[in-house]
């Protein structure tokens, strides 16, 4: 794990003016896109990420399976930032294949990463939470309405927003939100590569958007937009929340 001082500063004035934020996946493509946003809304972000390419005042180098990282990590942002008010789980691996065909060893790293990871990461930084707190999980609409040939991805996802509606029922009392985003198909890098290494008719099928109302693929700046949203004092009545980013998909 490495860190670093604090540099530069947010914007003034916004939304979030005055509070901390923590981003995992960072150097991801919605992670990118959370950094960049929350910072346009005033908050002073770090970043997390297990590779190089993190951005915002403060980029960590941490596995988010790892305790030992996650908790020198949860060190640096009390030392260099007193702590955080916001929380945003972005980080996750994906596999292709059905439930028959994946292998356990890939089986277990989709479930280590977007789901151990994120109850870790939660773990370790609860207390350096500041009251009140807002705690943002990013799972999947394949969470919500499964995609073929995803089966580990869908069933980790849909156990993702389980994770977090817990969070928001058992910290209510401690002034702790907690909120889940489900993107649709984004274009980011995780997306391009799982893409590719679907069956020729599965990614025919995926690139038409024929389930999509709005037949497009989404952009990371607008799941950062949801997501900053939810972080926002304006959404202080919002906790337990599902909120699908993902073209109308999940309706049907």
């Amino acid at each position: 794990m490495t860190g670093g001082p604090v540099t530069g500063g947010p914007v003034t004035g916004g939304p979030l003016a005055g509070l901390a934020a923590v981003v995992t996946g960072g150097a991801g493509g919605i992670g990118q896109a959370t950094v960049a946003r929350l910072t346009a809304a005033g908050a002073t972000v770090a970043s997390i990420d297990s590779s190089p390419g993190g951005t915002g005042p403060l980029s960590i180098r941490a596995d988010v399976t790892s305790t030992a990282d996650l908790a020198a990590a949860a060190r640096a942002v009390r030392e260099n930032l007193g702590g955080c008010d916001i929380l945003v789980l972005t980080a996750g691996v994906a596999v292709t294949g059905p439930a028959g065909d994946t292998a356990e060893a890939d089986w277990d790293r989709v479930f280590d990463v977007n789901v151990r990871g994120a109850w870790l990461t939660f773990r370790e930084f609860l207390p350096v939470l500041r009251r009140p707190a807002s705690v943002i999980t990013v799972a999947s609409a394949a969470g919500l309405r499964p995609l073929p040939g995803l089966a580990a991805y869908s069933a980790a996802k849909a156990a993702l927003i389980g994770l977090t509606r817990s969070i928001a029922v058992d910290y209510a009392a401690d002034q702790i939100r907690a909120n889940c985003v489900c993107p649709g198909q984004v274009a980011t890098p995780l997306a391009a590569r799982v893409q590719a290494e679907r069956p020729a008719d599965q990614r025919a099928a995926i690139a038409s958007f024929a389930d999509y109302p709005v037949k497009r693929a989404g952009q990371p700046a607008e799941v950062a937009a949801a997501i900053s949203y939810l972080c926002q004092p304006d959404a202080g009545y919002v906790t337990g929340t599902v909120l699908a980013v993902d073209g109308g998909r999940s309706l049907h």
